[in-house]
């Protein structure tokens, strides 16, 4: 987009808001509601191992890896919706709430960082054929990281259809 003057990114964001509302006919509206959610938090111990600052990898690829729900002992590398049971492994790297973001990308439900951890880490936590431990185990053993169900109010976006 072409501009005559200069504007801040808010103005420009809110041109777009005005945009897509005009072209699908819809109000969109920022609403806080109470959601199931996953919760992330730190255990009082050391935390993920951080990532040198002289690293160029920052941004790199993140994947989640998926329990074989089919039985024939694969594991998926296809993102779904899945409750936090159906993930066996993760890798990003990244802040706390890049691994939330990852996370919640493959979850049912929003992830809600309460981690408290600021620095940059390497988030890994690998998919084994012979290991006994679950995900969330896995998790907590490796990284200090538990992951427990709960409810938060959620900032989400609503859509409505204009008359």
């Amino acid at each position: 987009m072409v501009l005559p003057e200069a504007e801040s990114k808010e103005q420009m964001y809110e041109r777009f808001r005005q945009g897509i509302q005009d072209y699908f006919h819809i109000t969109a509206t920022g609403e806080e509601r109470l959601l199931d959610v996953y919760v992330v938090t730190a255990l009082d111990r050391k935390p993920p191992a951080a990532k040198s600052r002289t690293e160029e990898s920052w941004g790199g690829l993140s994947s989640v890896g998926f329990m074989d729900t089919a039985g024939d002992g694969d594991f998926l590398r296809e993102p779904k919706s899945v409750g936090i049971g159906g993930i066996w492994s993760i890798g990003t790297e990244g802040t706390a709430v890049d691994f939330c973001r990852t996370l919640e990308r493959a979850l049912d439900r929003p992830v809600v960082n309460e981690t408290h951890l600021e620095d940059q880490f390497e988030f890994k936590v690998e998919a084994s054929q012979t290991a006994q431990a679950s995900f969330l185990e896995r998790l907590r053993d490796q990284l200090g990281l538990v992951v427990t169900p709960a409810q938060r109010n959620v900032d989400i976006l609503v859509f409505d259809l204009r008359n």
